[in-house]
């Protein structure tokens, strides 16, 4: 395991898990938020249909949907990890994560798929795109941890390349201000009139964690649209999805839960 360094002070995650499906949350990532020491929402949710009520989900499921995400949680603590769970039936699970999301003023979502080991985090970055809390959440993980941040900017022209290595020069000067390790550092800047495709592209080759802002102005349309959930579907890896400030307003829910501090 890595060394634990305070490096993720102020900073939370939410992490959506399905539960009754045998989703897990990958020991590489329990460790890596745990070394950098961000504090975990673990949010187990199941999804029921219209003629179900959640009451009678709850009383016929909840007991059982608990103690699948306590042991969950138990991952966080025995590396000694913060971590606080919430359980919910709800029939609009996009709803209800932009809902929790805002409740418990998280600064990221990360989006599961497996990961063997973190060495190797992906970051891509496009000007005034939350560009200072995403290097902030990659020099947390990257502090402390023996992983290298590739920083990738996609220009939509040869005219715009400068541009975009300045981005990525200043990004990398924000990354090594905060002790992450120079040569731990690399800067890709590609041009491309498809920024998600080559994203898409350069993030298949070895990488093991995407993190990226919000570009949109809703939870909601961010992580279930366009580019993490893309992303994390073509590249395979799981995607931490940095949220924008001032937070999003809190939006009406229609899922009825339990709540474990």
């Amino acid at each position: 395991m890595t060394e634990r360094i305070d490096t993720g002070e102020g900073l939370t995650v939410l992490v959506p898990v399905r539960t009754f499906e045998g989703e897990q949350v990958p020991t590489a990532l329990v460790e890596l938020l745990t070394a950098a020491s961000i504090p975990v929402v673990l949010l187990g949710y199941h999804v029921i249909p219209e003629q179900t009520a959640p009451e009678q989900a709850r009383e016929q499921f909840g007991e059982q949907a608990r103690a699948e995400l306590d042991d969950l949680a138990d991952a966080f603590r025995d590396t000694d990890g913060t971590v606080e769970t919430r359980f919910v039936f709800t029939r609009d699970p996009t709803q209800t994560f932009e809902r929790v999301a805002v409740d418990e003023q998280v600064d990221a979502i990360l989006l599961l798929n497996p990961a063997p080991n973190v060495d190797r985090i992906f970051v891509p970055l496009s000007a005034g795109i939350n560009t200072d809390r995403i290097t902030a959440f990659a020099s947390a993980l990257a502090v402390g941890s023996d992983v290298t941040v590739r920083l990738v900017h996609v220009a939509d022209s040869e005219e715009a390349r400068p541009a975009g290595d300045r981005l990525l020069e200043e990004a990398a000067d924000a990354l090594s201000a905060n002790g992450v390790p120079p040569d731990a550092i690399e800067r890709t800047v590609a041009v491309s009139q498809a920024p998600l495709q080559a994203l898409s592209e350069m993030a298949s080759d070895d990488t093991d964690l995407i993190v990226l802002g919000e570009s949109q102005p809703t939870v909601r349309e961010l992580v279930f649209g366009e580019p993490s959930e893309r992303l994390a579907e073509r590249t395979l890896a799981p995607v931490l999805v940095v949220r924008r400030l001032p937070a999003v307003e809190s939006a009406d829910g229609t899922a009825e839960e339990s709540k474990d501090e």
